[in-house]
């Protein structure tokens, strides 16, 4: 989450009036051996991640929860995972990983993310109904 830090007068000084935290890596294995880097998403990859689907994927609740953790996956054995343009980077990392490594995911999508998204939800939810 972004840290707003409040400064006076930023044409005077070089203290940044928005700070991001150091990205944190969790890691997780699979049954195949293989060492997952799992990380919040950047705000690109998750505005990206809604149009990749159509409109009766977008609407099947069941359907967005189960793909909801790949968007988490940094890093497959020190390689890199490119954030997903179009569906088929999402099925073609569905493929790489196999039942394994999306139960794996699945695992560390609930221990470190979910609840954290749920409050996230929760909290843009009283606001908006502050200004109902």
């Amino acid at each position: 989450m972004v840290k707003v830090e409040r400064v006076k007068d930023t044409t005077k000084e070089d203290k940044p009036v928005f700070s991001r935290p150091k990205e944190k890596i969790y890691e997780i294995k699979d049954d195949l051996g293989r060492k997952i880097e799992m990380r919040w998403p950047s705000q690109r990859a998750e505005n990206y991640y809604p149009t990749l689907f159509s409109a009766q994927e977008a609407e099947n609740a069941a359907f967005m929860t189960s793909v909801r953790p790949y968007v988490f996956v940094k890093s497959i054995d020190g390689n890199e995972v490119d954030m997903f343009l179009n569906k088929n980077d999402l099925d073609a990392l569905m493929d790489i990983l196999g039942r394994e490594g999306k139960a794996a995911i699945d695992v560390g999508y609930l221990r470190w993310f979910a609840q954290e998204e749920v409050k996230i939800q929760q909290t843009l939810g009283d606001e908006v109904k502050k200004w109902r």
